[in-house]
């Protein structure tokens, strides 16, 4: 399937490191536009340098914290004068989870970040989301369902986020507008060790980790034409792994002594 996202506006917001970054890149690759939002000033000097030819011309960087209602509402007013259209929406910040941080400080700071500055985002933009009948793809995590390591915040917003999705959803969806959730599993990093990597096999059915590239070919397709009549939906790129329910992960490791 050909997708063509050559000269799209992809407004990325969190796209200074981890899965931002690498879409910020991919999509770069392909020919696009990208408005790419973060609050990490050095990270952004870092992109100037590194993408310093296509700056201004293909690539568009913003200092905001997404935590600042003005900060959204002064960037949405610039968006709109200067750009025509916007094809997609990716809202993938993420809070700096410090553990120093008590429940509260922390449920704040995730909620913040993770509900309320997506819904500021859309509202802010709706004029130029329902023109350019734009794909909002809104990154997840299977801890809306499973609990993890995470703060109870954090799983807690990832639930309110697919709700949030599938509110706009149904509202926007009379404008053609789409939106959707993408919560990957597991990505294939440096920093998973080879012990952990060993069980990743046992646990997760499709036997690794995703790369980068097997999360990137779902946002594009949802970022593209070939989605159109896919909204409101949350899809799991997890390589099966919350297939299994936890007393069959146990006997998997078990019956492999790990």
């Amino acid at each position: 399937m050909h997708i063509n996202l050559k000269n799209n506006n992809i407004l990325i917001v969190g796209a200074a490191n981890g899965l931002g970054l690498n879409l910020l890149d991919e999509f770069l690759k392909e020919g696009s536009n990208v408005i790419a939002i973060d609050n990490n000033k050095s990270l952004l000097k870092m992109l100037e340098k590194k993408y310093f030819k296509q700056l201004n011309n293909k690539l568009f960087l913003y200092f905001i914290d997404v935590r600042k209602i003005l900060e959204i509402k002064k960037f949405s007013n610039t968006f709109s004068k200067k750009f025509k259209k916007l094809d997609s929406l990716i809202f993938c910040a993420k809070s700096n989870l410090d553990k120093k941080k008590n429940t509260q400080q922390c449920w704040n700071e995730i909620m913040d970040v993770s509900i309320k500055a997506p819904m500021l985002f859309i509202e802010n933009l709706k004029l130029s989301i329902i023109k350019s009948k734009t794909s909002i793809i809104n990154i997840g995590s299977t801890n809306s369902s499973f609990v993890s390591h995470q703060p109870l915040a954090y799983h807690v917003a990832k639930s309110g986020l697919n709700q949030l999705t599938k509110y706009y959803a149904n509202n926007l969806g009379k404008y053609s507008v789409r939106v959707n959730v993408v919560e990957p599993g597991l990505i294939k990093t440096k920093k998973i060790k080879k012990k952990i990597s060993n069980l990743n096999k046992i646990l997760i059915p499709l036997g690794n980790p995703a790369e980068f590239k097997q999360v990137f070919d779902l946002i594009f397709f949802l970022s593209s034409e070939k989605s159109s009549y896919i909204t409101g939906e949350i899809i799991r790129v997890d390589g099966g792994v919350t297939t299994s329910d936890h007393p069959n992960l146990v006997n998997k490791i078990i019956k492999n002594k790990i």
